[in-house]
């Protein structure tokens, strides 16, 4: 008895979406013989959703910031940990120090070598008529050039394909972004994806002027240059700067979470500043975590335990291998989200600084009238 043909194909990519920065659910996206099967596993339930060719209005695929973000940030801390390993080596510095800063080094060194391999980021939405779903598995332009290329065709042939002339969105359209075909509005390629469900009756998108993102990532430059005083000026007041610039950066971050919330602000700089939040939260991670190792290196710590809070504030990087990897941690990732943030808000600026290519032209004037002909003169009678 011959054996019967699979009823789905899995596509390739695999995604995870998250809620609150918690992994909530694994997607993938299957291949059946008229439509596509989109699987949201939980851990003990699934969730199935199927969208059959014949419905499909559109596939939008948008390029994100978050491979250039990721880069950026592993890359800083990949270099400053492989440059200090090579300086401890070269001048003699304390064995387990660049043991460990060689350590750190490749273990920073595998996720930047798996992310750069995998390619940019992107994000793929599906319509139909009556909804629109983000398809999570398709986070990566590459393998999502390879569902599209297997999806079409299928596609193609049940809906028929679209003339040139229609593909290109002809002036008199109704909405920027929006192509009218007989089966309803389809939006084009780059078109942002339309909210839907209990976001539908939200007010729309508040405008944010980056002000508290502009402070937070001055903020972060200032931590980076307070970091690498600490390695020529060891004094209790370079601990209470440290604290007070510390302290900006986490106001600032809860300022810039709570700007911007429902508004038109970058996408490449809500990234920054929940990576932001991220590094707050793992650079205190590692002051509880190395804070003891720091104390017992310094003999003055067994004679009066009150001083540890001093200790901690004028504890030199070189002398201490964990305080060496806190400021080394510190550095790279306040320079790299600094920096980069600044350059998003740049290009975040000059957008709303371009004039609209979408405006309607002004009208040409009109030709000057002849003085001499009196049949083109204001209320001339013409000839019935």
């Amino acid at each position: 008895m011959a054996a019967e043909p699979r009823a789905y194909t899995r596509l390739p990519g695999r995604g995870v979406r998250s809620v609150a920065g918690i992994r909530a659910e694994r997607c993938r996206l299957w291949l059946g013989r008229d439509h596509l099967l989109y699987v949201a596993n939980q851990g003990f339930s699934e969730d199935y959703r199927r969208f059959y060719f014949k419905d499909i209005q559109a596939i939008v695929v948008r390029r994100t910031p978050l491979w250039l973000i990721s880069n950026t940030i592993l890359g800083s801390l990949l270099a400053v940990l492989v440059t200090l390993a090579v300086l401890g080596h070269v001048l003699g510095w304390d064995e387990a120090g660049v043991v460990l800063s060689a350590f750190f080094a490749g273990c920073v060194l595998i996720p930047f070598l798996v992310n750069l391999a995998a390619g940019p980021t992107c994000a793929g939405y599906l319509y139909t008529a009556v909804q629109t779903q983000r398809i999570y598995s398709m986070n990566r332009l590459r393998t999502t050039r390879k569902v599209l290329d297997r999806v079409r065709p299928l596609i193609e042939a049940v809906q028929g394909t679209l003339e040139a002339q229609a593909v290109r969105a002809p002036a008199d359209q109704s909405a920027p972004g929006i192509l009218q075909t007989p089966s309803g509005p389809v939006p084009l390629r780059g078109a942002a994806p339309a909210r839907r469900g209990r976001r539908e009756a939200r007010a729309p998108l508040k405008h944010c002027h980056g002000r508290f993102h502009e402070i937070l990532f001055c903020f972060l430059l200032l931590e980076l240059c307070h970091r690498c005083v600490l390695f020529f000026v060891t004094a209790p007041p370079m601990g209470v700067i440290g604290a007070l610039i510390r302290a900006g950066v986490i106001a600032c971050t809860i300022g810039a979470l709570a700007t911007q919330y429902n508004s038109d602000i970058l996408e490449g700089l809500r990234v920054v500043v929940f990576c932001t939040l991220g590094y707050i939260i793992v650079d205190n991670i590692l002051v509880q975590i190395l804070t003891p190792f720091i104390v017992l290196e310094d003999p003055r710590a067994a004679e009066n335990i009150t001083q540890h809070g001093l200790l901690l504030a004028t504890a030199a990087p070189l002398g201490s291998t964990a305080q060496l990897v806190l400021v080394a941690f510190s550095i790279a990732a306040s320079g790299s989200l600094g920096f980069t943030g600044l350059v998003f808000l740049s290009r975040f600026r000059t957008s709303l600084s371009a004039p609209s290519s979408s405006a309607a032209p002004e009208p040409e004037p009109a030709p000057p009238v002849d003085a001499q002909d009196p049949a083109a003169a204001p209320g001339a009678n013409l000839p019935l």
